[in-house]
C-alpha cells in the first residue's frame, strides 16, 4: 500500500516526508508493535486469520496518520 501510495503522499506535495510529524508518530506505532512483539503477548496473531486482520488494520490505522500529516 504505502509502496503505491507514496507518489500521492507529502513527497508529492514537495514537503519532506523526514520532517513530517506523521511519520514519527507512524515509526513510534511500528516500534510499539515491535516491542510487543518481542517481548509480548502474540494475542490475535497466533492464527492466521488473525495476522490478516492485524495486517489490515495496520495498514488502516497508518494510513490514517500519515494521511492526517
Amino acid at each position: 500500500y504505502f509502496m503505491v501510495a507514496h507518489m500521492h503522499g507529502a513527497g508529492a506535495a514537495g514537503t519532506s516526508g523526514l520532517t513530517s510529524w506523521s511519520l514519527w508518530v507512524a515509526i513510534v506505532v511500528v516500534l510499539v508493535l515491535e516491542a510487543n512483539a518481542i517481548g509480548g503477548k502474540t494475542g490475535p496473531i497466533t492464527t492466521v486469520r488473525g495476522v490478516i486482520w492485524s495486517s489490515v488494520a495496520l495498514t488502516v490505522v497508518l494510513g490514517l496518520i500519515v494521511g492526517l500529516g
